[in-house]
């Protein structure tokens, strides 16, 4: 969920480099998570306060998840890392697959630009080959006329 997402995105180190004090406040936001989506009371804890003032009034099942979400704030945080990795990896290739179909249909659009211009300019040339002939024969009328 998006609360566990934004736990994961305040940690300004990757996961293996977890500090002991960003491991116990990662461990607080995920209990924090896990409470309000169990519909518990939470304990609201801000990333700068110390975690001791988070855990103080924990009743025992608040501080029980917090110790168990403590032990395995490193798993937990590579796996929503590698979510989080899937989840935009997924939108770049959604993005490249949209970007590269309005690519082909704007080649193909061009293509047929390319093939009317084509066409006009044989139009074209074919015009002024009729009247590269039709000047031919005014000439030759012109020099028999005068001639």
């Amino acid at each position: 969920s998006e609360c566990w997402k934004t736990a994961v995105g305040r940690i300004e180190t990757s996961c293996r480099r977890l500090s002991d004090e960003d491991q116990r406040k990662l461990a607080v936001a995920f209990t924090n998570c896990h409470l309000a989506a169990s519909g518990k009371q939470t304990y609201p804890c801000s990333w700068e306060d110390p975690v001791r003032s988070c855990t103080e009034n924990m009743n025992d099942v608040a501080f029980g998840a917090y110790t168990t979400f403590f032990t395995h704030t490193g798993n937990i945080c590579f796996f929503l890392g590698q979510v989080a990795w899937q989840e935009r990896a997924e939108m770049t290739i959604t993005n490249l697959a949209r970007n590269s179909r309005e690519v082909g249909e704007k080649l193909e659009k061009s293509l047929e630009y390319h093939e009317e211009l084509l066409e006009l300019e044989r139009t074209s040339l074919d015009n002024q080959k009729s009247i590269i002939e039709s000047e031919k024969v005014l000439k030759e009328s012109l020099e028999e006329s005068t001639g």
